[in-house]
């Protein structure tokens, strides 16, 4: 395990930009980089710009998405902290008096708020928008609260370091994705030290009463993407996404040689571009979390099938499905109830990649 100092230093800009920009519009401009990363490759370059740009300090998931993740967490809470304190200053002046026991002579006599120091809690602009923990695709510049890109920044550069040792750990460094096992920590250790709704959120005030297991499942204010929450809407999607991935994994790789497994990545990264969609308002499908596994199964069960395109791109199309469940399970779990942006996609890679990894390696 090696950390690099100037490598530490990038990834306080790359946490400052995704808090900046947001985390969503980071990502984003991650999916750009990747492609431009495998286009070099293509053309006989190295792997130098995918592994430093866009894996790396600058655009890497681990350092600028959780930085935008991160402190519009920590504006979230800010936020819902002043609008706390304001809701309490708006006490009847009468119920006030009543409790302090004052006469009608103090019920005109203004209150001494300093105690609260609303100025220094930071209250944003009259134009800035209404923040959510959970909104990763807004641009904090735009709060003019500088504490908050300043969480950018110190979440950027914890989310390299936890990258390295995640990737030192011997066996699991090696067969897991380590940039959305770190982004899924960062973003737990986010809901803990940010959040109030705890790491499985259940809403004990649902509108339809459910219990149990139940308690779990989407609702109109609490879901991630309504259009493929449910299991047969969201295995097709895994399904023929899967399948489209893992078609360009296995010919690219094949036509490119210089590409080789890094193929993987292409279609991820045209996954993470799609996300412009969405940031627009158009109800578009999140896939990442279904191309990247099935890139991954297709790379890694290819020489297992002895090169048969076939056969690897159907295990492909399988992994796609893997992922599309994962996300929807982890979203369930952790982001749809929650007050703080838990990605279900990173939650859905990681063990995702995993598995596929060990099932090659039983099936050599």
């Amino acid at each position: 395990m090696t950390f690099d100092a100037l490598m530490l230093l990038l990834a306080a800009g790359g946490g400052f930009l995704g808090a900046a920009i947001g985390g969503l519009n980071a990502f984003i401009f991650t999916g750009l980089a990747v492609l431009l990363g495998n286009a070099i490759m293509m053309a006989g370059g190295s792997a130098g710009f995918l592994n430093t740009v866009a894996f790396g300090p600058f655009l890497g998931p681990h350092v600028a998405f959780v930085g935008g993740v991160a402190a519009v967490a920590y504006a979230g809470r800010k936020a819902a902290r002043v609008a706390e304190e304001a809701a309490d200053l708006a006490v009847a002046p009468a119920a006030v008096a009543a409790m302090a026991g004052a006469g009608a002579a103090d019920l005109d006599r203004p209150r001494d708020v300093s105690v609260l120091d609303l100025e220094n809690a930071g209250p944003a602009p009259d134009d800035a928008p209404v923040i959510g923990g959970k909104d990763i695709g807004v641009p904090l510049i735009s709060l003019e609260q500088w504490d908050v890109l300043l969480v950018g920044v110190i979440a950027g550069m914890l989310g390299y370091c936890v990258n390295q040792v995640v990737s030192a750990i011997g066996w699991f460094g090696t067969h897991t994705d380590t940039i959305a096992f770190t982004v899924v920590v960062m973003a737990i250790a986010t809901r803990l030290l940010f959040g109030r709704s705890g790491l499985f959120p259940k809403s004990a005030s649902r509108p339809d009463g459910a219990s149990g297991w139940g308690r779990f499942a989407p609702y109109d204010e609490a879901r991630w993407i309504k259009y493929h929450e449910r299991f047969l809407p969201a295995t097709m999607l895994g399904a023929f996404v899967g399948l489209f991935a893992a078609g360009i994994t296995v010919l690219l790789s094949t036509a490119y040689p210089g590409l080789g497994a890094t193929a993987k990545t292409f279609a991820f990264g045209l996954s993470a571009l799609s996300l412009i969609f969405l940031g627009l308002g158009v109800s578009f499908p999140v896939t990442h979390h279904i191309t990247l596994p099935a890139g991954v199964a297709a790379v890694a069960f290819l020489p297992v099938v002895h090169g048969n395109h076939t056969a690897a791109i159907l295990i492909g199309a399988a992994g796609g499905v893997l992922g599309a469940w994962l996300g929807e399970l982890f979203a369930r779990l952790w982001y749809n109830q929650g007050d703080t942006h838990i990605d279900p996609p990173a939650a859905a890679i990681w063990p995702a990649t995993t598995i596929i990894l060990v099932a090659a390696a039983l099936f050599s």
